[in-house]
């Protein structure tokens, strides 16, 4: 079975500093997943996009503080 974008529901996204994203999504009646990555950059006014790769310590930190927020989607959309 392919997969449908159109049945991967996003119940929480936000973009930290550096460009990693960190989303919570779920795809049709399944589980949430957290995603983190891939990196958002603006490059010469176009936007590319990096896998996240390794994390920095601050960027782990910036995750972990994102904690309650991530729980709080998951429970709305779960």
């Amino acid at each position: 079975m392919a997969f449908d974008e159109a049945k991967d529901k996003e119940l929480f996204k936000e973009k930290l500093d550096g460009g990693l994203v960190v989303s919570v999504k779920k795809y049709e009646g399944g589980e949430p997943k957290i995603q983190v990555g891939p990196r958002e950059v603006e490059v010469g006014g176009v936007m590319k996009f990096w896998k996240a790769g390794r994390l920095s310590v601050a960027e782990y930190n910036e995750i972990v503080k994102l904690q309650k927020k991530i729980k709080e989607a998951i429970a709305a959309g779960g």
